[in-house]
Order: C-alpha cells, then sequence, then structure tokens
C-alpha cells in the first residue's frame, strides 16, 4: 500500500484536509496515511516525526487554499518566510528527497508562482497541481486516489527493476593446445638401409642399420647382446621425444638414432669406414 503525507495550513485548508484524510484512511488504511493532528502523540519532537514521516512516504500531497501564499503570523510576517515554520519545513523535505510532490488545489485557489515563493520552494511551482472542487468533492478525490495507485505501481517497477542483479557472462572453456599443435611437426626419419658401418660414441663399429638399436640401448642404460633383436617392431605411431639438440620431434624408437647421428657429428666419427 502507498504512504502518502498530507500537508496543510489549519487557517487556511484544515477543513478539506479532515475530509482528504478520512477519504484515503478508508482506501489505504489509517496507517498509510499520516496527518499532524491524529498521528503525533504528546511530548514527541514534531520536526523528528515529520521528518521521519516524509522520508518513508511515498507521495505528498500539499494542501493549497487561497490565502495558502499569503498567511501571516501574529506579527504580520509571512508564514512561509519563516525558516521554522511547518508547512515550509515538510514541503522542503518532501523536494530534497525527489518524492512525488503534488500540490492540491482547493477551495477554488490558484496556483502560486516561483515569485511568491521563498527559494527553497521555487520547484514546487514546476509540478503539475490536481485540483479537487467543492462540486466535484467524492469524483476528483476518486481521481486523486487512482493517480496515487498509478505513481506508487510505478515506483514498484522501478525499484523491481533496479534490483534485479545482471549475471555476469559465463566465460567460455579455454581450449589449451595439443602437443601437436605447439611442436613442430617432424617426419620420422627413414629407416637407414646398407650395410656400411661406422663408429658409434662408444667405440664399437656397428652396422648403420643396428646403431640406433645400439644407441637406444645405451639411452636405456644397457646393452643388449643381441642388438639386432631391437630394431624390430618399430612402428609410426610410437611415443616421440624432442630432441634437446635441434628441438625436433623424433619417434621414439629412432630417437637414439637420431641422437646418435647428432653425437657422432660432435665427435668427427659419422664418416663411413
Amino acid at each position: 500500500m502507498p504512504h502518502v503525507f498530507i500537508n496543510y495550513r489549519r487557517e487556511d485548508s484544515a477543513g478539506y484536509a479532515g475530509r482528504l484524510y478520512d477519504r484515503l484512511s478508508v482506501h489505504f488504511g489509517a496507517e498509510s496515511v499520516f496527518m499532524d493532528i491524529d498521528t503525533i502523540e504528546p511530548g514527541i519532537d514534531f520536526v523528528e516525526v515529520i521528518e521521519t514521516a516524509i522520508s518513508q512516504c511515498d507521495i505528498l500531497l500539499v494542501l493549497i487554499g487561497k490565502q495558502w501564499v499569503r498567511m501571516t503570523d501574529t506579527l504580520g510576517r509571512r508564514r512561509l518566510d519563516n525558516p521554522e515554520d511547518f508547512v515550509l519545513l515538510e514541503v522542503k523535505a518532501g523536494l530534497e528527497r525527489n518524492i512525488r510532490v503534488i500540490p492540491v488545489l482547493v477551495g477554488g485557489a490558484t496556483m502560486p508562482n516561483s515569485q511568491e515563493l521563498p527559494a527553497v520552494l521555487i520547484n514546487l511551482a514546476r509540478r503539475n497541481a490536481f485540483e479537487i472542487s467543492d462540486a466535484r468533492w467524492h469524483t476528483d478525490v476518486g481521481r486523486l486516489i487512482e493517480v496515487t495507485e498509478k505513481i506508487v505501481a510505478s515506483q514498484q517497477i522501478q525499484e523491481k527493476s533496479s534490483q534485479i542483479v545482471q549475471e555476469p557472462p559465463v566465460p567460455e572453456p579455454q581450449r589449451h593446445a595439443t602437443s601437436e599443435e605447439i611442436l613442430p611437426q617432424e617426419k620420422p626419419l627413414k629407416a637407414i638401409e646398407g650395410p656400411r658401418e661406422r663408429r658409434h660414441i662408444c667405440g664399437e663399429r656397428i652396422l648403420l642399420n643396428q646403431l640406433a638399436a645400439h644407441t637406444e640401448a645405451h639411452t636405456r642404460g644397457y646393452i643388449a647382446s643381441e642388438v639386432g633383436v631391437l630394431t624390430e617392431g618399430l612402428k609410426a605411431d610410437e611415443p616421440t621425444l624432442r630432441c634437446d639438440m635441434c628441438q625436433s620431434r623424433v619417434v621414439f624408437s629412432k630417437f637414439a638414432l637420431h641422437m646418435a647421428v647428432h653425437k657422432a657429428e660432435q665427435h668427427g666419427t659419422n664418416r663411413p669406414a
């Protein structure tokens, strides 16, 4: 339900304020309508109660009668020029809090212009006024209730929209490059055929077609008695290793041969016997 605050000056529009309060209380409930006569308990600071009530209300209705602008105090000073005037403080608080402030013209009053208002209330002159005539009282108040309900409904929609938390977009799963994409692909070394011999780094002279197996045996930490057996069963899909000398990827079974060529070149033993 909306919370409505009725602002009025007793000498100017007390009768209208009372009638409007009764009608709004029946429609919205007495707890939703604030007017100082009935709702402020004795001994309570009036200014604190007013400020708290205005901060909690959705709509401030400013009742303006024919004498609203010209009302004076016992010393002949205009009420609106008194910075401690309760009517001025209520309207000022509503304008500062940017709540919906509606001037309600009663008793045939007209909307005051900015030149007739104190500086702190100039913005009130730019608010569109709502007129309640004596002849159409019930009809006009009914229209005011409809306007109030529309205003509150619009405010609630805006509040819900502002409370919607936009979820951050779900990041796409990172794709990790495969070793084939990172490392250059090298063609497997072709098998070396022929009866030529080469001297291995260990000093032995070995047939070229057995040199790979012999070096592989060294790499694994043993010397095979039958090095020819290790050359059997070579497959292209065997695991590959990266040569730490030229950074090429080489099939593991042929890795030893690849390394042997490098090492033989370093020691000058790559010449055929």
